[in-house]
């Protein structure tokens, strides 16, 4: 007799929101991704994010289980690619 493995339920993620950002250039965009790339979603199960360079763009898209933790995370995230991005104007000769 086999017995079928157990599959943790299904995560449902209806609340969702897409934008771009655009840099100078594909570098500087290439720079804030990574940097918001190192800190990962606190609530993996409950929240998505995916960041993507598009030329000279960043491109953000959050998939989340609550709409309450979709604008937390939203928040955040926009809160740190400002500082990221003030930084790497402050910083590099290029920006």
């Amino acid at each position: 007799m086999a017995t079928a493995a157990l599959q943790p339920p299904a995560v449902v993620h209806p609340y969702s929101c897409d934008f771009r950002v655009e840099y100078p250039s594909a570098q500087i965009a290439t720079i804030i991704q990574q940097t918001l790339s190192t800190d990962a979603e606190l609530q993996p199960l409950k929240a998505n994010r995916t960041l993507t360079v598009e030329g000279s763009a960043l491109v953000v898209h959050f998939d989340c289980s609550q709409v309450k933790l979709l604008r937390v995370c939203l928040r955040t995230l926009i809160d740190t690619m400002l500082l990221a991005t003030e930084t790497v104007r402050d910083c590099s000769p290029d920006a």
